[in-house]
């Protein structure tokens, strides 16, 4: 057996001896400390991004309360939808998170 040398494979090889034959359909892998740690990173910054558009959606609420209404929402669900969309992400699944964080800086606000 040898190091994976695969590009796609690199970081989730590391540390750990494999032969490409391996990687079939059904073949898993777990996830490299390395990676977990990554993706705890990303996580902590998505939790902070949602506090920081939290704190600035009650600003909003104190200076316009009819920040949040239906037309405001849609127009923040379709500039998500277009973003998600350049960036090659599943629409509807950003889409429902928009409404989702929309949700969440409304209700913060009562």
């Amino acid at each position: 057996m040898r190091p994976c040398v695969t590009s796609i494979f690199t970081t989730l090889c590391e540390n750990v001896s494999c032969n490409l034959a391996r990687f079939g359909k059904d073949a898993r892998m777990p996830v490299s400390h390395s990676l977990r740690q990554q993706l705890e990173k990303l996580d902590q910054q998505i939790v902070d991004l949602l506090g920081e558009r939290v704190n600035l959606c009650q600003k909003a609420l104190e200076e316009d309360e009819g920040v949040f209404d239906d037309a405001t929402l849609g127009e923040f669900v379709t500039e998500w939808e277009g973003m998600a969309d350049e960036q090659g992400l599943h629409v509807p699944s950003v889409s429902g998170i928009c409404k989702l964080v929309l949700k969440m800086c409304k209700i913060s606000g009562e």
